[in-house]
């Protein structure tokens, strides 16, 4: 429903209105341009304390006069008392007087599309009074309800039965409007609106005008964003327990704070892109863009033309001229790539032409130091690969021998040793009874898996398998068994290898569908179910993100059972996976996780849930995860010199002058801090 009454008009109303740079004071609304609009009114409101009105008015509803509207408050009408009498229905059965239909309307007269309420007007005849509660069955009305739209029925038909109503008060109880920008003229389609409260919602619409024609209001936007919760650094930090902090939400109703163990591998990562800020266009038809800065994380990445398209950035075709290659190249940013003696873990998703080679090395070209990659028929690259030669202030160079445009999808590059991280791994030794053939139904499937969490309708186990049985289809819908799905997992961002062994009920004849996350045909593996039933094998899948689950289908509904399973990842030197470990709903802004293990790297996240506009519990966003640092535990030893310029930056090492990402506890490190002034503070320094 429409919010703000207007009249018709032949000015059509702004589309598209959007917010953009909320941070609890202020906010850009933005909308579509109207044609033949020569300026916009902008209105912005929140609700206000809500406040009682009797209107004193004489309406009648019967068979000639079927259809009325209460009046109109200039707020959320959350409540009305009708008072009525009623006249010529003595003696009626009830069901031969007239049928009254109630339901929710706003200031337009614009009706709600939700049936409310139904009532008799002989039942209405012993009583002179009767609210929208009654009506409603106790259901709050609608949002942006203004007034009450009263029908004879039945709805669609002319009215037939006998019965008049004529009401004489109607009390509202309702929440005003309280505008902080009452129709504000504008002839731009954006809109800076500032002095907002962070812990009050509010609403906005936009009207075009034309000449001295009005457009009917804009459908109305929710500006109830949150202010992203702040996290504080974690307080109280031992081997075994750390105490998470964040600041207070002016919108929360309650927190759940996470506790996350951190896996990741030594060393660093220099470059991570992957293609989100890039929108427009395809590999075919990409659009050209001056610079790539605003489309990737890291500034820097060069080429001779430049192309971004959905999800991916890259360089156009290249050309000889004057006898000599012009484009064709890419150029990461400038890193130091010293550390590790030079070398650089690489994994790269790209798209280039069919049948072309793309070569890649660090600054200039040496064939034992570069990887060279030769295109297949899809265009499709990904591949992980090592190259040497870093030094402490170089590039990246991606060439295409053919010259021929080529786009990044994502990459990493890092320097360090890479860690196998596993993620889930089960033989199903819990289950100790049953077979294949009579397997054991009705069960939890958490009582057989090392891992709480899996969602599989119809679970069954037999000794060492955990699966599912028949589903069907009803209604046109997959229903029941044939799916497995594995807990949510703490997948890095990338690729996932699954290596797991299953039987099926239908050799020969089903076909078992292997994907992580949401489905999408390009990144699943079918595998045809063999003649002796048993599907063995390892897979590495794309799409891997973290809460992602990995899931099992049977092509045909059928029955199957899993022997054992493993998900890993290979994490590159400084790329991280998160762990979920247990989550706490609390009212305060800190939580104290106890029982950790010594040596392992935490992290929390805060979700800020709200109450919505009926006062029912929304879940928000959960935030980024912070790492408990290991140096909030540091004990200071003497230091070899100071300063009292700010710090802008500490850097670690070990005794050995090996630069170290995060401190073991109980490890003796070098703390190096670089002043704004330039000057440096270097001590030794307790890792507890």
């Amino acid at each position: 429903m429409a919010g703000i009454p207007t009249g018709a008009s032949a000015i059509a109303p702004p589309a598209g209105l959007a917010q953009s740079g909320y941070d609890g004071h202020s906010l850009t609304l933005t909308w579509e341009a109207v044609e033949g609009a020569t300026g916009y009114e902008v209105s912005v409101w929140h609700l206000g304390e809500s406040t009682t009105e009797a209107q004193y008015v004489n309406q009648i509803i019967n068979k000639d006069n079927p259809v009325l509207y209460t009046p109109v408050v200039n707020g959320h009408l959350d409540k009305a008392v009708i008072n009525y009498t009623i006249s010529g229905t003595t003696g009626i059965d009830n069901d031969k007087t007239l049928p009254l239909i109630f339901r929710q309307a706003d200031a337009s007269h614009e009706i709600s599309s939700i049936f409310r309420g139904e009532i008799y007007m002989g039942q209405l005849a012993v009583t002179n009074q009767v609210s929208t509660y009654e009506i409603f069955g106790g259901y709050p009305v609608d949002e942006f309800t203004q007034c009450i739209y009263i029908e004879a029925g039945p709805s669609g038909s002319e009215p037939t039965g006998e019965g008049t109503m004529t009401i004489s008060t109607v009390v509202n109880t309702y929440r005003p409007n309280v505008y902080i920008m009452d129709h504000e003229a504008s002839t731009a389609t954006t809109m800076k609106v500032s002095g907002l409260d962070p812990a009050t919602n509010y609403y906005a619409s936009v009207k075009a005008i034309g000449g001295e024609d009005i457009s009917a209001a804009s459908e109305i936007l929710h500006l109830d964003s949150l202010v992203p919760t702040v996290l504080k650094p974690a307080s109280s930090v031992t081997p075994s327990s750390y105490t998470a902090n964040w600041e207070a939400n002016p919108k929360a109703s309650s927190y759940v704070v996470t506790n996350y163990e951190i896996i990741s591998a030594d060393g660093i990562c220099q470059i991570s892109e992957n293609g989100a800020k890039c929108s427009g266009g395809t590999f075919d038809n990409p659009t050209t863009v001056e610079s790539l800065d605003e489309y990737t994380d890291t500034k820097g990445w060069k080429g001779v033309t430049c192309l971004v398209a959905d999800g991916m950035f890259g360089v156009a075709d290249g050309a000889v001229r004057g006898g000599r290659p012009i484009g064709g190249y890419m150029h990461s940013p400038n890193a130091d790539f010293s550390a590790n003696n030079g070398k650089l873990n690489i994994t790269l998703s790209m798209q280039a032409t069919p049948e072309d080679v793309i070569t890649v090395y660090i600054g200039s070209f040496s064939s034992d130091k570069a990887h060279v990659i030769t295109v297949p028929e899809s265009g499709i690259v990904t591949e992980s690969f090592e190259i040497s030669g870093g030094t402490a202030d170089d590039y990246i160079r991606f060439e295409s021998k053919n010259l021929k445009k080529f786009f990044i999808r994502s990459i990493t590059v890092a320097q360090g040793e890479p860690l196998e991280n596993i993620l889930l791994e089960d033989s199903f030794d819990k289950a100790t009874s049953g077979t294949f053939d009579s397997p054991i139904e009705r069960i939890s499937a958490d009582d057989y898996t090392e891992m709480p969490g899996w969602s599989v309708n119809s679970a069954i186990v037999a000794k060492g398998m955990f699966g599912t049985f028949d589903g069907m289809i009803l209604g046109g819908r997959p229903y029941g068994g044939g799916t497995m799905v594995t807990p949510a997992l703490g997948f890095a961002e990338g690729d996932a290898t699954i290596s797991f062994r299953l039987q099926s009920s239908k050799p020969s004849e089903d076909q078992i569908t292997v994907y992580i996350g949401e489905y999408d045909e390009a990144r699943a593996k079918v595998f045809d179910v063999p003649a002796d039933g048993i599907i063995d094998e390892t897979v590495t899948l794309s799409g891997a993100y973290d809460g992602a689950t990995v899931h099992f289908e049977s092509k045909n509904l059928k029955k199957f059972m899993l022997d054992d399973i493993k998900v890993y990842q290979t994490l590159a030197p400084g790329q991280k996976s998160y762990k979920k470990l247990e989550s706490a709903t609390v009212n305060g802004t800190s939580h104290t996780f106890t029982g950790l293990e010594s040596g392992k790297t935490y992290g929390y996240s805060v979700r800020t849930d709200y109450l919505n506009f009926f006062g029912m519990t929304e879940e928000g966003a959960e935030s980024a995860v912070m790492q408990v640092s290991a140096t909030s535990g540091i004990e200071c030893v003497p230091g070899i010199s100071d300063s009292e310029s700010p710090v802008v930056s500490v850097i670690y090492t070990d005794l050995a002058g090996r630069r170290i990402i995060e401190p073991a506890p109980g490890s003796v490190v070098i703390r190096t801090a670089v002043h704004a002034d330039g000057s440096r503070s270097v001590s030794k320094q307790l890792v507890r």
